[in-house]
């Protein structure tokens, strides 16, 4: 009886073979989401009309225990654990300035938890209407901050005359401007906030255009 010959292969197919699969990479919306979120946190704590003019939320603490303004700076860095810092915190306490250790775990916790809810949302259940603003912000977030501390930078040295012969920074003329109409506080925030829409609004214009700042 005659078999039939079977195939065989040289050794460029067996190479070719051998190769891995090509796999797929994905952006992770939730991580460009997270990113923008803390952006945007710290150019609105670091933008205020006045730096002596704050709510609570928005400064950072004097000495121990943490704020809103602690937290997105610390965001920004961390990934540890939440309830070790909490349980840490009773021997050593939560201080920013010293950036003690029962700071990084707590903050990098609470980072976890965010992000992990961000990916849970953004891509697994994939509700997404939430996410554009955050979302221009976290994919060019190294324009967004070099731009954000260049011109509130520009804004301080350019120096304006008032009308009673006095010299005070761009900045300072802006800030005046809205803590006349708003008080100090809510003057001081609003600076802030429209500081914020302001890169919001580049960040929109760099995205649909596809610009992007990397290293």
């Amino acid at each position: 009886m005659n078999s039939a010959a079977l195939p065989t292969a040289d050794a460029h197919s067996v190479a070719e073979l051998c190769q891995p699969l090509p796999v797929k990479k994905e952006r992770l919306l939730s991580l460009d989401v997270f990113r923008g979120l803390t952006l945007m946190g710290m150019v609105l704590v670091n933008s205020p009309g006045d730096p002596g003019a704050r709510y609570e939320a928005v400064a950072h603490v004097s000495w121990h225990g943490w704020a809103f303004a602690d937290l997105v700076f610390a965001l920004f860095l961390g990934t540890l654990s939440m309830f070790l810092g909490s349980v840490w915190n009773l021997f050593f306490p939560i201080n920013q300035i010293l950036w003690t250790s029962s700071l990084v775990l707590f903050m990098g916790g609470m980072a976890m938890v965010i992000l992990a809810s961000c990916y849970y949302v953004a891509d697994v259940r994939k509700i997404v209407w939430w996410t554009p603003a955050f979302l221009v912000f976290g994919v060019n977030s190294l324009a967004v901050w070099i731009g954000s501390v260049t011109l509130k930078q520009t804004l301080e040295k350019i120096k304006l005359v008032g009308d009673d012969g006095t010299w005070s920074s761009l900045k300072a003329f802006l800030f005046n401007g809205l803590s006349q109409w708003l008080g100090a506080l809510n003057g001081s925030l609003a600076f802030a906030i429209l500081y914020v829409l302001f890169w919001l609004g580049i960040m929109t214009f760099f995205y649909r255009k596809g610009i992007l700042l990397k290293v």
